[in-house]
């Protein structure tokens, strides 16, 4: 069977800003991603959105797994069982003494011109269960949970309610922003600000 023609939804013809050339990012598979191309496309879409964030200079490593090490992930670091979505981890803070953190905040919205370097643990058997509740495909949902991770280390939290919603609008935006759909929330109508 031959494979299927990009959609629009695939390939957004928004261009987006010229990408400085200290922006690197490390996709690195620890699971088996048959069926799912992302190679290629997954770093090249979080290129695009670290570049409509405004953010010059980053190390990213995307790293890709299974719910099992997810899991062990999620409860060794942040001490709750079970398996989750997307773990981000501050690199920059660990570098200087203290444990890796997850979802730490960067100050990069204020003006600091210190550069991203982070890990964003991404669960593939978590995004081809919420891909297939919400309608799309499961490298559409590995690029919201790596947006997301790049929404905490912008310095959004989602700990709380009014904290959760501004998040996820800001990350739909970001989407829209892109050329892509909504993929949280496709029905949102409210803006998410500054």
């Amino acid at each position: 069977m031959p494979p299927a023609e990009p959609t629009t939804q695939d390939e957004p013809d928004t261009p987006g800003p010229d990408e400085p050339p200290s922006i690197r990012i490390d996709l690195v598979c620890q699971t088996d991603i048959s069926g799912i191309q992302i190679d290629g496309w997954l770093d090249q879409q979080v290129r695009r959105a670290i570049g409509f964030c405004g953010i010059t200079a980053a190390q990213l490593n995307l790293v890709i797994v299974a719910d099992d090490e997810m899991a062990q992930l999620h409860e060794q670091y942040t001490g709750v069982a079970g398996t989750t979505d997307v773990l981000t981890f501050d690199l920059k803070d660990s570098a200087e003494g203290g444990s890796p953190p997850v979802s730490n905040a960067l100050a990069s919205d204020q003006g600091d011109p210190t550069p991203i370097e982070s890990d964003i643990i991404l669960c593939l058997d978590e995004a081809k269960r919420q891909a297939s509740q919400r309608g799309h495909e499961p490298r559409q949902e590995l690029l919201l949970y790596a947006i997301h991770g790049l929404m905490h280390l912008l310095g959004e939290d989602d700990h709380d309610e009014a904290a959760y919603q501004r998040m996820h609008a800001r990350e739909d935006a970001l989407l829209k922003q892109m050329g892509f759909s909504p993929l949280f929330d496709p029905d949102r109508v409210d803006d998410p600000g500054p």
